[in-house]
């Protein structure tokens, strides 16, 4: 080998070194992207949830008013059907 191609040989390894780095950098920013939108569903899964466990919350807690109001409507009823016929009585 000349000093010539020893000198080539060199350029070319720093070249193909160089190429290496860049394709690591891009494959390293493409394993971000990937955690990130991992990361971003994730997120959306479990807001998902919660936004489903407080809607559920919610239906339950107005089901539970509702069945109170109706409860509380028909005693009211009762009463007062009950104080009519007690005046009527007297």
């Amino acid at each position: 080998m000349t000093l010539e191609e020893n000198e080539y040989n060199k350029l070319k390894q720093k070249e193909l070194a160089e190429i290496e780095r860049l394709n690591d950098i891009e494959c390293m920013k493409e394993y971000t992207r990937i955690l990130d939108k991992q990361d971003e569903d994730r997120a959306n899964y479990f807001s998902s949830k919660a936004k489903k466990i407080n809607d559920c919350m919610t239906n339950m807690a107005n089901t539970v008013i509702k069945d109170n109001n109706r409860k509380l409507q028909e005693e009211e009823e009762k009463t007062k059907r009950y104080q009519d016929l007690k005046n009527k009585q007297y």
